[in-house]
């Protein structure tokens, strides 16, 4: 499993892996009997390997402090002694993993011409008047994906992107990161993220921390 992106962010840690081994070779590399008993019933090979592979790379990342990861009632990842927070993404044939002392969500997201297409159904039509008409189609993946890495620190209260959510003007070209408030107008910071994002050539991540 090559390591595609290592890197951190104000002590935020996250990883990205292009994943090409079996699910029979990451399990015995892994070597995590927790792991093969979370995916035994699972039907889909594809969200078998997955989920073995987001394991591995926490591993990767965590080092002799990895733990078994497990999952709150609404299917977060959280590792259970509390010692550190984790966010996992997948995409493709990737798969990225976050970890840090407090909340966080990673998502990464292939980049295509979909999140364009389907603009009005996750952004308001402010938002869509701030796309960017040079970059349209990546400036609409990392404003969906900016949304899902704030839902996965904030949790089911933003549900609905277009209306919960709004993100702000930014260049895809110049910046590395973006604002998103909960609802139209911030009134605190508790709810405003500075969400930053990375381009690559496939896909787009982007991390959120509070």
């Amino acid at each position: 499993m090559p390591l595609f992106v290592k890197d951190s962010i104000d002590n935020v840690y996250f990883a990205v892996w292009k994943v090409e081994e079996s699910y029979e070779q990451l399990v015995g590399i892994l070597g995590d009997e927790n792991v093969v008993r979370e995916v035994r019933y699972i039907k889909s090979d594809k969200r078998r390997l997955e989920i073995v592979a987001s394991r591995y790379l926490f591993k990767y990342l965590c080092g002799d402090a990895y733990e078994t990861i497990v999952h709150d009632e609404n299917g977060r990842p959280y590792i259970k002694s509390g010692s550190r927070k984790i966010s996992i993404s997948h995409t493709g044939n990737y798969v990225a993993v976050a970890v840090s002392t407090f909340d966080v969500g990673i998502d990464i997201e292939t980049i295509t011409g979909r999140a364009y297409r389907l603009k009005s159904r996750f952004l308001s039509d402010t938002e869509i008047g701030n796309i960017d008409n040079n970059n349209f189609e990546v400036d609409a993946v990392v404003r969906w994906s900016a949304k899902e890495s704030v839902y996965k620190v904030v949790g089911r209260e933003v549900y609905d992107f277009k209306d919960a959510l709004s993100t702000g003007r930014f260049s895809v070209s110049e910046d590395d990161s973006l604002e998103v408030c909960i609802g139209c107008n911030c009134k605190s910071e508790n709810e405003l993220f500075n969400v930053f994002f990375r381009i690559y050539d496939d896909f787009v991540l982007t991390l959120c921390f509070k």
